[in-house]
């Protein structure tokens, strides 16, 4: 089934390196990040500066994410090769409409990249033990715990070179419908749970 999973991802260009889990944050409340911007309202000037709000409001996020990682971790826990991490995903063009930002990892999912939202990587090695650590700080991170703290809602994804990995473990109790070819964007972390 690993296998299976593992070759759908990778016809998908999902695939993230060996022994690598990856993972998505996005706001889902529509005031903090939001892309709507009727033309015909705005000038040019205003839309960046909308974009560049929008970049500036991401790695705040960001900054306070890695933050309450940070202390939910602490500093006793020893990561294999690397830690949790994340970077801001936000194009500052104004064309939209472009298939591919050379600064994004190739197998980050191509209709994620206009998506203002944050994404990390971590190599765990084979330290199976990172990988599950770091759903927990995304099940943290989400939970409403720390809604306030971040002054907004996020909800996350994350898979790994199997592909979605939280699926794979639960696959025992799924629908029989669910395959890997249609299993795509169907686990998502929100409010401290799968």
């Amino acid at each position: 089934a690993k296998a299976t999973a593992a070759a759908a991802a990778a016809a998908r260009g999902e695939r993230c390196p060996d022994c690598t889990a990856a993972y998505q944050l996005f706001v889902i409340e529509k005031d903090v990040v939001d892309e709507n911007v009727e033309n015909n309202e705005k000038t040019n000037e205003m839309k960046k500066k909308k974009r560049r709000r929008r970049m500036l409001l991401l790695e705040r996020l960001r900054s306070k994410c890695l933050e309450i990682a940070e202390r939910l971790v602490g500093g006793d826990y020893i990561w294999h090769l690397e830690g949790f991490k994340l970077n801001v995903v936000c194009t500052l063009s104004q064309d939209m409409s472009q298939t591919a930002n050379p600064h994004l990892p190739a197998w980050l999912p191509r209709e994620t990249e206009q998506v203002p939202h944050l994404y990390g990587t971590t190599c765990y090695g084979d330290n199976v033990e990172d990988e599950w650590l770091i759903v927990w700080i995304l099940k943290q991170i989400t939970s409403n715990r720390y809604k306030e703290e971040l002054e907004c809602e996020l909800v996350a994804r994350c898979w790994d070179d199997d592909g979605e990995f939280l699926l794979i473990e639960a696959s025992e109790r799924l629908p029989r419908w669910i395959q890997p070819s249609n299993s795509r964007n169907r686990v998502f972390v929100h409010r401290g749970e799968v």
